[in-house]
């Protein structure tokens, strides 16, 4: 993950409208982020591939999210860490996932709710231990 900022979507909202350009970029980056992970991880070298290079645009058409954005909110210091527990006293059956349950929020955190709640009803339903593998020694 490469952290970008509203005026990089701009950037890559411009180069979409010239395609080959765009996935010459994508490979560009994909060999540079490749490169820099073979450097640090020597024993790894040519044992990486890339499935896919995903920039804000990306996100942008396959999710409606705002310039590009895969998390809610910028995690600082001064941002408390928030966690919905994913259930609403008085109602029976209802287990919610969301990117907006956990702070920063975005798309990560829409997965692991979305765990969570499996998970939740599982228990209700006395279920979790056919689901769940045991640790062994």
């Amino acid at each position: 993950m490469i952290v970008q900022y509203d005026h990089q979507y701009e950037y890559w909202d411009n180069l979409y409208k010239d395609r080959e350009a765009y996935r010459a970029e994508k490979e560009r980056i994909a060999q540079e982020v490749m490169k820099r992970l073979e450097k640090h991880y020597p024993k790894f070298a040519g044992k990486f591939s890339v499935l896919e290079t995903v920039t804000p645009k990306s996100f942008n058409r396959y999710t409606g999210a705002f310039k590009g954005a895969y998390m809610g909110f910028i995690q600082t210091n001064l941002v408390k860490k928030e966690v919905h527990s994913g259930v609403l006293p008085g109602l029976d059956n209802l287990f919610l996932a969301s990117q907006w349950l956990q702070t920063p929020g975005g798309l990560p955190n829409a997965l692991v709710t979305g765990r969570f709640a499996v998970q939740r009803l599982l228990k209700h339903k006395n279920m979790l231990q056919q689901f769940c593998c045991k640790k062994t020694k």
